[in-house]
């Protein structure tokens, strides 16, 4: 059975800084606009088959087009889980997910900027002009994000975050493994009379 912790000790963690609170906003953020443009590429989908099959006069390639764009769009589901759940844990002091926000961050500048580069969503215009915008915006976002999180007031945060969190850890340990104490024995005292000097050993 677990010992629950002390109520002073549920302060010892640290609220994060408005640089890291924003910055995890910001991560969110990236995956509300990558959500969006999932929606919109779902009901582009079917104007990319009929805009490319009569450009190519082949019904074939409107389906191969169809298909790389909704490939291309599906690869944004496990990015957007990604940059939530990095969100959530940086904003909760977590090193790790500092690190591994940097790595997506620099992933997702990449992809963001081969969408208008590979020119993949020319032939409707409106939805080509809807994901120029969702990548400059996911540049700035990931920009925004990635400096925040290098500020000192951001390192500062997550190396008080893992001390308390080390703190915590032990405080737990200590409250679930520890000896419990035991009041001494009261002895009865020695009656009055006559007894032997002690004796000394050697």
């Amino acid at each position: 059975m677990t010992t629950p912790l002390p109520a002073a000790w549920a302060g010892l963690m640290p609220r994060p800084p408005m640089t890291v609170a924003l910055a995890s906003w910001l991560c969110s953020g990236t995956a509300a606009l990558w959500l969006a443009a999932l929606v919109a590429t779902v009901f582009a989908a079917p104007e990319y088959t009929r805009a490319v099959s009569a450009a190519e006069q082949n019904p074939d390639a409107g389906a191969a087009v169809t298909l790389l764009v909704m490939v291309f769009a599906v690869m944004a589901v496990p990015a957007m889980a990604a940059s939530v759940l990095l969100a959530v844990l940086t904003a909760r002091g977590h090193a790790t997910a500092r690190v591994l926000t940097w790595v997506q961050g620099a992933a997702a500048a990449c992809v963001a900027g081969l969408v208008p580069l590979t020119g993949i969503f020319t032939a409707i215009g409106w939805h080509r002009w809807l994901m120029d915008a969702v990548a400059v915006l996911t540049l700035g976002l990931v920009a925004a994000t990635l400096i925040l999180l290098s500020l000192q007031r951001s390192s500062a945060y997550f190396r008080r975050a893992r001390a308390a969190r080390q703190a915590l850890a032990r405080v737990a340990y200590l409250a679930r493994y520890a000896v419990p104490y035991r009041a001494p024995v009261a002895h009865h005292p020695i009656p009055p009379g006559p007894h032997p000097p002690p004796r000394r050993n050697g």
